[in-house]
């Protein structure tokens, strides 16, 4: 069975508490800033999409899996577009963004892909929990 202590053990692993302190970074960031809460907007609503899609797959056949992974894929690639967009919004306008650079260069190593994929499921998580508070 898989275990939270289990996927820390894995290549890449995001840990809650860098998870946590990368998005309290980002919420910083575009604090009172309506061009980079959209974007963050838009990157959230990718996250979403694609947490659903990764929250499912433990469940699926081989045979569903096979008729969704492009679609799965194509999800993945816009989430990863998005965290690449907020971040370089947010270094022109001065912001430290080394946050970005901590998920990893997909240049460097293409399976920094899984280390975003799980930054995005985390932000649905934070995001769902901060929803319960109204915020």
């Amino acid at each position: 069975m898989q275990t939270y202590d289990s996927y820390l053990e894995r290549v890449f692993a995001l840990s809650f508490m860098d998870a946590a302190r990368i998005f309290a970074t980002i919420k910083k960031q575009i604090e009172n800033d309506e061009d980079m809460t959209d974007l963050y907007h838009d990157l959230l609503s990718r996250s979403i999409e694609y947490a659903a899609v990764r929250a499912e797959w433990q469940m699926m056949t081989t045979e569903e899996k096979g008729a969704i992974d492009s679609r799965r894929s194509e999800i993945h690639n816009a989430v990863i577009r998005e965290f690449d967009i907020l971040a370089h919004n947010l270094e022109r306008l001065g912001h430290d963004t080394s946050w970005r650079d901590e998920l990893g260069d997909l240049e460097k190593n293409p399976d920094y892909r899984k280390r975003i994929g799980d930054m995005a499921c985390y932000l649905v998580l934070f995001e769902g929990l901060n929803a319960r508070t109204g915020n």
